[in-house]
């Protein structure tokens, strides 16, 4: 299992569908541009950069998404934490 916490662990501001597709593509060892289908065929890139803050506001409740890209199982919250399961 590959677990990233983005709001910890990024030092530049990311959208929250890179990052999603970069913990992918650390899971299953391709560079992000070699993972297939393209990401925006499985979910709108638009709700994970949406859902994912990087606010670090800890005031905010907390949502997720979850959802399967090609067998890997994926966890995205709103405060940044991204977890990735074959």
């Amino acid at each position: 299992m590959t677990e990233t916490d983005v709001s910890k662990s990024s030092s530049s501001p990311q959208t929250g569908s890179l990052l999603v597709i970069e913990a992918i593509a650390e899971m299953v060892n391709v560079e992000p541009y070699e993972l297939h289908p393209p990401l925006y065929d499985v979910i709108d890139p638009e709700i994970l950069d949406r859902l994912v803050r990087l606010d670090g506001d800890p005031d905010n409740t907390v949502a997720s998404l979850s959802f399967t890209y090609s067998g890997v199982e994926v966890v995205v919250q709103s405060d940044g934490y991204i977890s990735v399961d074959s």
